[in-house]
């Protein structure tokens, strides 16, 4: 590795030789510098050919994003006890884009700050009381108590917990020890911190999510669908796979209803005979040039597990019920029969720390390295995003062709960094664009 101590001329020469283009990353409070230069790759619309893709998974494969805002909407609603919708309408346009894209600390940074008035202590250390206890107790996730651990040996409160921790059954638990402890710490947290407000506000934000999670692993319905594929998902990723080949065509009506379900209010009219010509020659190509395929998530592991899992059960069940032959459907149905089976690579929030999450090229760059992209044939790859950090992840860790597929939180994101912003997502990628492939 070469090492160079140079002065603030010779870095900006360095810096300027490196791209036309540059973003301006703030970090957080802890870290130096307090910002980030970071040169992005030459924008691409017209690539020679891909050779992989990189997708997002929240609000690009799949409608998770849906969870985290209602799991931000009800950790501001525990620290302030306006529960119900005439106390407080919840979160609005205004908010989403501050919301949507980034990693959790930045999120609730930016609620806490938005909404600091609600804020009741009282509340507020009540309900970290009981997530912190309902991660510990009843939680999956070996990482986020590890976390939580570590939080409270941070705050000097770890000892309040050891009596409640070393019992064997959470119904043991009541809201009367809870309040208790509560009591106890509350004046040993200072909540003028805005560093201990936040982390605090991560532990309520997260007991929310990984119920939902913990629930949908055990198989129990809910009254809410929080999780599922986006339209277009399950025909362009076997398109991408090659796994279609001429009977592509068949799925024609399938991939224009998806058009239409993903954006309503559009204006573009699809032919469906056009559609089947282009489907089948696109099934063909990708057919004879395959694409790797890697899925990178802000989300944890556990929480990616979880949630591919389900979105790939449901996968299945569409793909049962499409209009190809037996064996087609057979071959399919095993390359979808996990996610692991089905990814080149998978790089989860797990893979880096919080701080190095979107727009952060980091995700981005490890899923190029665990799918042997040589840097040379960056340029061969195309990135799916749907909000305003990961597209710039995905500029900044050299991919020039970047795909924004916003769904509706996050149309008002500046999606400048992205080639196309495609508002029919997917299906509009494939059938309005031609998956800006060269046909042979």
């Amino acid at each position: 590795m070469s090492i160079k101590i140079v002065d603030k001329n010779e870095a900006l020469q360095s810096l300027i030789s490196l791209s036309d283009e540059f973003v301006v990353i703030k970090n957080p409070d802890f870290i130096f510098p307090e910002f980030e230069v970071v040169p992005l790759a030459k924008k691409i619309f017209r690539p020679e050919k891909f050779i992989a893709a990189v997708m997002d998974m929240d609000g690009t494969t799949t409608t998770t994003e849906e969870l985290c805002v209602e799991s931000l909407e009800f950790m501001i609603r525990k620290m302030s006890g306006l529960l119900a919708k005439d106390q407080w309408e919840g979160l609005t346009q205004k908010d989403y884009p501050n919301v949507i894209g980034n990693s959790t600390t930045k999120h609730v940074e930016y609620l806490i700050d938005t909404y600091r008035s609600f804020i009741k202590k009282e509340n507020t250390v009540y309900s970290f009381i009981d997530a912190v206890i309902w991660t510990l107790k009843t939680g999956k996730s070996e990482q986020r108590k590890n976390e939580v651990k570590d939080l409270l040996r941070s705050l000097s409160i770890e000892n309040f917990f050891k009596e409640v921790l070393n019992s064997n059954s959470i119904s043991k638990i009541t809201d009367e020890e809870i309040q208790e402890i509560s009591s106890s710490i509350l004046k040993l947290i200072d909540l003028n911190d805005t560093s201990i407000l936040t982390k605090i506000g991560i532990e309520i934000y997260y007991q929310h999510y990984h119920q939902y999670l913990l629930s949908l692993s055990q198989g129990k319905s809910s009254q809410k669908k929080l999780i599922e594929p986006l339209p277009g998902v399950p025909v362009t990723l076997s398109l991408f796979k090659g796994l279609l080949g001429e009977e592509a065509e068949k799925l024609a009506e399938i991939l224009i209803e998806d058009f239409k379900r993903k954006n309503p209010q559009t204006e573009f009219e699809l032919n469906l005979e056009l559609a089947r010509k282009t489907l089948k020659k696109l099934g063909t190509y990708f057919e004879k040039n395959p694409l790797k395929i890697a899925v990178v998530t802000s989300s944890i592991f556990y929480e990616a597990d979880i949630v591919l899992g389900e979105v790939f059960n449901q996968i299945r069940q569409e793909i049962e019920n499409w209009n190809i032959s037996n064996h087609r459907k057979e071959k399919i149905l095993q390359k979808f029969s996990s996610y692991q089976n089905f990814y080149d690579a998978v790089v989860t929030a797990t893979d880096a720390y919080e701080f190095r999450l979107k727009p952060h090229r980091d995700l981005y760059s490890i899923a190029l390295y665990k799918l042997g992209i040589a840097k040379e044939d960056f340029s061969k790859v195309i990135g799916f995003e749907d909000s305003q950090s990961g597209t710039i992840a995905i500029r900044a860790a050299g991919i020039g062709c970047c795909i924004a597929v916003p769904f509706p939180q996050t149309r008002n994101h500046n999606l400048q960094a992205a080639s196309y912003i495609l508002l029919n997502g997917l299906p509009e990628f494939v059938l309005k664009l031609n998956c800006l492939t060269k046909f042979e």
